[in-house]
């Protein structure tokens, strides 16, 4: 990848995020996999684990249009595991007690789609985080003019 991005995208700057829990497990290394990648040069960021966050930053990104696209878009040729997962394999783990059968709302069952999943949600945090908490009343005032100014510079609308 780190190739590929050099030789096709090589003018471009990549913000890269990772699983928060890159650098506790080492597996089979001396080293975590954000270790591994930082040598190779990648310099990667853990994202949030706040589920409620992150999930919002995906909404925001699906239900926000930008001159009438969505800004988050899904190619549905060469991504079919993320839209797989939305249209229902992404999926909140089931609780049965003896007395009612709910869904988690914190923890997603962990499957094929969950982890393609986690990673739309790290980059959907990134870049539509501050959003959401400009909704939610939760920026100051120093980054909710900042965020205006983006949003009319962009065209988009809060």
């Amino acid at each position: 990848m780190i190739q590929w991005c050099t030789f096709n995208h090589k003018d471009y700057k990549y913000d890269d995020r990772g699983d928060p829990s890159g650098d506790a497990g080492r597996g089979t290394s001396d080293k975590s996999g954000i270790e591994v990648l930082e040598g190779l040069g990648v310099m990667i960021q853990g994202a949030s684990n706040d589920m409620m966050i992150r999930l919002e930053s995906v909404r925001y990104g699906l239900n926000t249009l930008i001159d009438g696209e969505a800004a988050l878009v899904v190619d549905k040729a060469e991504c079919m595991v993320i839209v797989e997962g939305f249209q229902g394999g992404y999926e909140y783990r089931r609780i049965i007690t003896s007395a009612s059968e709910r869904y988690s709302e914190a923890e997603p069952n962990k499957n094929q789609y969950s982890h393609p999943h986690d990673a739309v949600q790290y980059v959907a945090q990134v870049v539509f985080a501050d959003f959401v908490l400009y909704q939610q009343g939760e920026l100051e005032d120093m980054q909710k003019n900042q965020l205006r100014q983006m949003t009319e510079d962009d065209g988009m609308f809060m």
